[in-house]
């Protein structure tokens, strides 16, 4: 859902017909939450900036790509990708989720092994571009609440038929069920594929998984779009979380290797676990419509939003130095004229 809601605000900044400005923004962030993601990594697991930044340089490169080329190139990523993984894994030559310092700081000395680790291991781009480009055709056709109630119900279908096939297909070819993990064995048989089983890498999840992003996502658009204006209202904490979600990951990030070591040893029951979650959502979110009162962007995202001024300001220049017309030979030059 998050990688697929990426690639919507690709899609949605780089609709304009004149949109190169748009997209040197987009490819002046990918440094930014590299380097974030990177300093995210020195504490943490799981950091996905760094894939993030390899996603907005493709998102940049393709955004003006016809919509059967996305749908072709999401179909290839989420069917082949993990096809191909497994060939790697079954040749030798993959054993692993991969490792933090495959895309940390360390990983800056050898590039080729920083774009393996993004590509191949540390969430695979050649399997999540999949929910990627995804989220840049959703992007293209976005237009209604009829479109949200449309896309809701063909998702939420599709994905009641992924679950059962994949179910059914895993109890009569495998894998074997195991128990809740957060690193689920990688799929190095075909029969593998199956599972829809969450990170694991398999077909059967990635399809699964891109119906419940869709289905989520048209939900919302459905929702927002007939909830009477005093609903919208109770809404809007939630709404304004989302406008500041990179602020949010980073601080979720900390959160979870910090304070919420302190709280976890008291949580001894599922509905105080949910209950915990939640209020650190629920205070997040009253924060950020706060911040949003008295300023455009979350506190992060206003820092990636000038470091990407900042590094496209030559362009900028260039632009508005080849569109200044100047004067020929022999004509006066107009008063107050730069």
């Amino acid at each position: 859902l998050f990688v697929l809601l990426a690639g919507v605000g690709v899609s949605l900044a780089t609709r304009s017909p004149t949109s190169a400005g748009s997209r040197a923004m987009i490819l002046a962030r990918a440094p930014l939450l590299l380097l974030l993601g990177m300093a995210l990594s020195t504490q943490a697991d799981g950091i996905i900036l760094q894939s993030f930044a390899l996603f907005f340089v493709v998102g940049a490169c393709t955004a003006r790509a016809p919509r059967r080329v996305l749908a072709g190139l999401s179909v290839v990523c989420l069917v082949g990708g993990p096809i191909f993984l497994t060939v790697l894994r079954r040749a030798g030559e993959l054993h692993s989720f991969g490792y933090r310092r495959d895309v940390g700081f360390a990983s800056l000395h050898d590039p080729p092994a920083l774009l393996r680790g993004l590509v191949l291991q540390y969430y695979p781009a050649v399997t999540w571009l999949g929910f990627f480009f995804l989220g840049m055709l959703l992007g293209r056709a976005v237009h209604s609440a009829d479109f949200g109630r449309r896309l809701f119900g063909w998702a939420a279908a599709g994905a009641a038929v992924i679950f059962t096939v994949g179910w059914a297909g895993a109890r009569a070819f495998g894998p074997t069920p195991q128990a809740f993990t957060l690193e689920p064995v990688l799929p190095y048989s075909w029969s593998g594929h199956w599972t829809t089983y969450g990170f694991s890498e398999a077909v059967g999840w990635a399809l699964s998984s891109a119906a419940v992003a869709l289905a989520v996502t048209g939900a919302c658009i459905w929702l927002t779009a007939v909830l009477r204006p005093s609903s919208t209202r109770v809404l809007s904490p939630l709404v304004c979380l989302g406008s500041v979600s990179l602020t949010f990951y980073v601080l979720h990030g900390i959160y979870l290797e910090t304070l919420w070591r302190s709280i976890l040893p008291h949580l001894t029951t599922e509905s105080l676990f949910v209950l915990a979650t939640l209020a650190f959502w629920l205070v997040f979110a009253v924060a950020a419509k706060r911040w949003l009162a008295h300023f455009s962007r979350g506190p992060i995202e206003t820092v990636l939003h000038y470091g990407a001024l900042a590094l496209t300001a030559p362009l900028r220049s260039e632009r508005v130095r080849i569109r200044s017309p100047l004067p020929t030979v022999g004509q006066p030059v107009e008063r107050g004229a730069r």
